[in-house]
């Protein structure tokens, strides 16, 4: 099997090399100082979940799913995220290549990983830069809470961690989001399809 383009961009990803790795497409639909508000398309995901704390959340899931997308020679997609997942830790989300879907992805070998579908949704988004602490996380998701009480705005889910470069990027480069599920935002700009994808 010819893996050679997979494994060239997985060093990429390890190496905080050049980006440029697809993302998933959104429209923005409203922009406020400290957030912003997206309408994100359904996106296809493969899925782990490990029983462990924040802080090796993503160490222990990302060889599970970086060997599922090598063995099916899947391209690296960003963000990777990070979901609190109850008592059983957290979820893990590689996401999947727009031109992939569920039916067209190979089913995973390993039991560990599953293949879904995120429906669309509206999401409050914060942007911050800098390392993965769990101190520094915990500040902006507080940081997004308050900013969506003081606008009004009411959350329909958990808080998703979102991370785009690999742990060898400078730590003061890292580029993160929080994602928080809302309530919709109806805006004659997004059925004109008006936004920043």
């Amino acid at each position: 099997m010819n893996t050679s383009f997979v494994v060239i961009g997985l060093l990429a990803f390890l190496s905080g090399g050049p980006q440029g790795y697809e993302e998933p497409a959104h429209d923005v639909i409203e922009k406020y100082d400290d957030f912003e508000v997206r309408h994100y398309a359904s996106r296809v995901v493969a899925r782990t979940n490990v029983g462990v704390d924040f802080d090796d959340a993503g160490t222990t899931a990302f060889p599970v799913l970086r060997d599922y997308i090598a063995e099916h020679e899947i391209a690296m997609t960003v963000p990777v995220t990070q979901t609190p997942a109850g008592a059983a830790g957290y979820d893990v989300e590689f996401g999947m290549p727009a031109v992939l879907d569920v039916d067209s992805l190979p089913p995973p070998t390993d039991e560990r990983v599953q293949i879904s579908t995120i429906p669309e949704r509206m999401v409050a988004a914060l942007s911050y830069r800098g390392d993965w602490d769990r101190d520094r996380y915990q500040r902006h998701e507080d940081m997004l809470m308050a900013a969506l009480a003081r606008e009004g705005l009411q959350p329909v889910g958990e808080a998703v961690w979102a991370r785009y470069n690999s742990p060898l990027m400078i730590w003061f480069l890292r580029r993160n989001e929080i994602l928080v599920p809302v309530e919709p935002i109806y805006d004659t700009r997004l059925a004109c399809g008006v936004g920043n994808s």
